[in-house]
């Protein structure tokens, strides 16, 4: 009987780790994928507002000033990527500071309207709380 009771415990305490999980990994998927999908579609305003304010700043303070800054890096333009790495600080995952945002990085390649491919970069910084939600903002976008 016991036996059956820690087999139970253990399928029980499995599933909420992967809820817990899946509370992190959709928003990453979701920013990654949609803000790559916005730089396709040319909707640089929606990508511009997937920026944490910090990266908004940096860009110049406005969609305008960020496709502009993407032009001249030849990055305005993916139409197809991949990314095929991820390095997610786990040990933060299980205690988010309020306020704080965990970064984590998703590298890959895209191909752009040009005929180049570049290895890219994508750094987010994920914030929230297991009882609210996360978000998860696009801190850094790079190409090389």
């Amino acid at each position: 009987m016991l036996c059956r009771r820690w087999g139970i415990a253990l399928f029980v305490a499995g599933r909420a780790v992967v809820g817990v999980a899946n509370q992190i990994i959709q928003p990453m998927t979701d920013a990654t994928e949609g803000f790559m999908t916005n730089l396709k579609n040319g909707d640089y305003a929606a990508a511009y507002a997937q920026l944490t304010p910090e990266a908004q700043t940096a860009v110049g303070g406005s969609a305008d000033a960020f496709q502009k800054a993407l032009a001249a890096q030849g990055l305005d333009k993916p139409t197809s990527w991949k990314f095929s790495g991820s390095n997610v600080n786990t040990s933060d995952l299980s205690t988010p500071t309020a306020g704080a945002a965990i970064p984590a990085l998703f590298t890959g390649t895209a191909t752009f309207a040009d005929g180049t491919t570049k290895n890219i970069s994508l750094t987010l910084a994920i914030s929230g709380d297991f009882s609210k939600g996360f978000v998860a903002k696009v801190q850094l976008f790079s190409g090389s």
